[in-house]
This record gives C-alpha cells, structure tokens and sequence, in this order.
C-alpha cells in the first residue's frame, strides 16, 4: 500500500499481546491521520442542496481518507 500500512512491524495479535498491540495500534493510526474514523470523530457529513466548492473538497477529502483506511 501507498500509506505504509504494508511496512508496519507489529507483532500479530494475539491472547497474550493485546495491550501492547492496541497501543501501536493506535499511535500508528493516529500517525497517519485514521484514528478519528475509529472514534467516529470525523464523519461524513451529506452535501446540502446548495453546496459550496469548499463542502465539496471536504467530503472528497473524507472520502480519500476513508478509502486509504478501509481498503
């Protein structure tokens, strides 16, 4: 992937990791600008009828992120 997520080095996760996999988790995601769509902090907001360029760039913004995240 473009992002890096392909070159990350965390252990997987296991039954005995998960605190330490949570953590790097979790700063890798903040480090790259996702962790608001994991707390639901940066939603989609829809397009109003009569939008400007500015709402227009914000919600292609949003989508290339959450696309970057998801897939």
């Amino acid at each position: 992937m473009a992002d890096g997520l392909s070159l990350i080095a965390i252990e997987k996760l296991d039954k005995n990791n998960f605190q330490v996999w949570k953590f790097r988790i979790m700063n890798f995601l903040m480090g790259k600008g996702y962790w608001e769509f994991i707390t639901g902090d940066k939603t989609k907001l829809p397009l109003p009828e009569n939008h400007t360029q500015q709402q227009i760039q914000a919600n292609k913004t949003w989508h290339e992120k959450a696309r970057k995240f998801l897939y």
